[in-house]
């Protein structure tokens, strides 16, 4: 069985490299690529805490070819890519004060910084064939970001009372507890390559890796910041991509 597996899958091989070798690459003015998003170097921070942090999603673009000449073509792009909720930042802080001989405070708590975004990007792809089938470029462009940030953050406090010559009473307080969602829009350059693969006239692969630079995120409310996002970072996308 194994070896009747491995010989369909040689000529399945086989059959789907001809059908590359005989078809020719045509002239295509649009194409749409569809996969998944990495972001990474983004700095996260809630009140004292900061950490870096990655983000992952799904990515769509469309592009036209604007102007070809020989081996070199100028395509223009609208896109965009949505990251689902995820963790940023997180942290937890204990003080003791017993600066007072008639009482000792004890404070704690935490908190999390939870970020989903969504992006629309317009980009120029100055590209050269390096062969048939394989070209490279560079992508450069403007990306306008709506970043929705989840706040949690948990504190208590415990007061011990020490009186002389009595018991030692304990004044509990909390947890208390809060949650909020805020929102900002970031907007931000893109400086990058891009490199694509057909197999045929309408399908093949495409890879992508950015630099993004630009604003942060800055959640506040009430005037009041709570947290914030760095959103300068590397940026890369892979999958499928179709041309027409």
């Amino acid at each position: 069985m194994n070896k009747i597996m491995i010989a369909a899958v040689a000529a399945m091989g086989s059959l789907a490299a001809f059908a590359a070798e005989g078809q020719e690459i045509g002239e295509q003015n649009w194409r749409m690529t569809v996969g998944g998003v990495a972001r990474g170097s983004m700095k996260g921070k809630i009140g004292i805490f900061s950490e870096r942090c990655e983000a992952y999603g799904a990515d769509l673009d469309v592009q036209y070819k604007a102007f070809g000449a020989g081996d070199f073509n100028l395509w223009t792009g609208i896109g965009g890519s949505y990251i689902p909720d995820q963790r940023m930042s997180k942290g937890s802080f204990y003080k003791l004060d017993n600066s007072d001989p008639g009482a000792t405070m004890e404070t704690g708590g935490s908190g999390s910084l939870d970020v989903a975004y969504g992006e629309l990007r317009l980009l120029l792809v100055p590209e050269w064939q390096i062969t048939k089938r394989w070209t490279v470029g560079a992508r450069a462009g403007v990306a306008f970001d709506w970043v929705r940030a989840t706040i949690k953050t948990s504190t208590w406090s415990l007061m011990n009372l020490h009186i002389p010559g009595g018991p030692e009473v304990v004044i509990p307080a909390g947890p208390f507890e809060e949650s909020d969602h805020m929102t900002d829009f970031v907007a931000q350059a893109i400086m990058g390559v891009q490199t694509t693969y057909m197999f045929c006239d309408n399908l093949g692969l495409y890879a992508n890796f950015d630099y993004r630079c630009g604003g942060n995120a800055d959640f506040e409310k009430n005037g009041e910041k709570y947290g914030e996002l760095d959103m300068d970072g590397w940026f890369a996308g892979a999958g499928v991509v179709v041309q027409f």
